[in-house]
């Protein structure tokens, strides 16, 4: 990734929510990580006790978050 591509990728406000279950959970943490290492300013939720890909969870998440 080139600094034009870091530059363009932290104009984004990147929101990376999913649940502590979620097949895909420690992906989602090393994304994160791996914007952070760059400067790409992330905010990032693993919400505890729950599998993150259910309706209850994400309405609550689009009105806090957004």
């Amino acid at each position: 990734m080139d600094d034009e591509w870091v530059r363009r990728l932290a104009r984004i406000e990147w929101v990376i929510a999913t649940g502590e279950y979620d097949s895909l959970v420690d992906d989602n943490r090393r994304f994160s990580a791996v914007l952070g290492s760059k400067g790409i300013p992330n905010h990032t939720e693993i919400w505890s006790g729950v599998f993150g890909h259910d309706w209850p969870f994400w309405n609550e998440a689009v009105r806090r978050l957004l």
